[in-house]
Parts: structure tokens; C-alpha cells; sequence
């Protein structure tokens, strides 16, 4: 075999091994895309953060009258989210009543005080929607203490429904009421009080 027969193989050697290695590369990356974990969504990417200073101010509503560990307070804000995978928050009349198991009379408390309304999309945990409602909300100060602004977060059931539900709250002067966790439904009672009056 002559040498002039062999130099048109030799020359198109590279390109063969770059046009294998190109394949390669491909397959690799193809690989790793359909098996690479895809990137978790969480809620934290779409809470909005509530500003104290877009909500209503004003006089303490004396009826009904809405009370956090026995200090009188306006109910300036309430965060609603469903509870658990693939739940819809109901229609805003059965919301009042669903949001009246938080505490006899809460729903009067919810249509008197007219606070700011946000709803949240669904929410996996209640823990983590305490959490993240502290986290989206947060109040001046040290948490809220030593300002007239609480709150509070937790879950309320029926027999058929979870809500989950977080409340912004301002007294008339500065406490130590802070943030407050609210670990399980019946909690709700020992924290919240609602007087029709003097």
C-alpha cells in the first residue's frame, strides 16, 4: 500500500473521532437532563410579604370587641390558606362561617373590623404555615414586642374543612404580645376573646 493511499484516512481521522465525541457529549447531556431531580417549587417563591403600613388604622372597635390574652385589639389583617394538597378555599360566605369556628363570634369580628383579606395558595403543613406567615409578615421591633402589633397563626376545623389562618392584630399602645403560635385548633380559645361590649 502506498503512502499517498493511506494520508485521505489519516486526515479524516479527526474527524471521526471529534464527530464521535460530539455524540457522546450529546448523549451525556441528554442524560442528565431526564434524570437530573427537577428543582422543588415551594410557596416561599409566591407569598407576598404583608406591609403593617398598608393597613386600616383607627379606633379600637369596642363591638364586637376582640381581645389576645385579654388586651383589646382591631383586627387589622387575616392571611387564609387551604389546608393540604389539591384544596380550594370556599366561597367568602362560607368563609365567614368556616372562620366563626375560630372563636364564637369571630365571624361578626371579621365583618365589623373590615381588615385587609390575603389568601395564600395551599399550604402542605400547618407548621409551616405558621411559619412562613411569621416569616411574610413580619412586625417592628423585636417580633412585635413592645409595639402595639401581634400575631397569631394556626389552623381551624369543622367536620369537613381546614383553614389555615394568620392574623395581624394592633392594641391601642405597645404590650408584649409578640407573635403567637397557635399549635392546635382548640388553642384558638385560650388566646382569643370576643365581647359584645363594655
Amino acid at each position: 500500500m502506498k503512502i499517498e493511499d493511506v494520508m485521505p484516512q489519516l486526515s479524516s481521522f479527526p474527524i471521526v473521532v471529534g464527530a464521535i465525541a460530539a455524540v457522546v457529549v450529546i448523549g451525556i447531556l441528554i442524560l442528565l437532563a431526564l434524570f437530573r431531580r427537577p428543582k422543588p417549587v415551594t410557596n416561599e417563591e409566591v407569598l407576598p410579604t404583608l406591609d403593617l403600613d398598608s393597613l386600616k388604622e383607627g379606633e379600637i372597635p369596642s363591638v364586637p370587641r376582640l381581645e389576645i390574652y385579654h388586651i383589646p385589639v382591631q383586627l387589622a389583617a387575616i392571611v387564609i390558606a387551604p389546608a393540604g394538597r389539591n384544596h380550594e378555599l370556599p366561597d367568602l360566605h362560607e368563609m365567614v362561617a368556616l372562620i366563626d369556628h375560630l372563636a364564637p363570634g369571630f365571624g361578626e369580628v371579621f365583618t365589623q373590623h373590615e381588615p385587609k383579606v390575603v389568601f395564600w395558595p395551599a399550604q402542605l403543613s400547618t407548621e409551616g404555615f405558621i411559619r412562613s406567615f411569621f416569616r411574610h409578615v413580619p412586625l417592628p421591633g423585636s417580633k412585635g414586642r413592645g409595639t402595639p402589633w401581634c400575631s397569631l397563626a394556626g389552623r381551624i376545623e369543622t367536620t369537613e374543612e381546614t383553614l389555615l389562618v394568620g392574623l395581624v392584630c394592633r392594641a391601642a399602645n405597645a404590650n408584649s404580645l409578640s407573635q403567637i403560635f397557635i399549635d392546635r385548633a382548640s388553642k384558638w380559645l385560650d388566646v382569643v376573646r370576643i365581647r359584645d361590649g363594655e
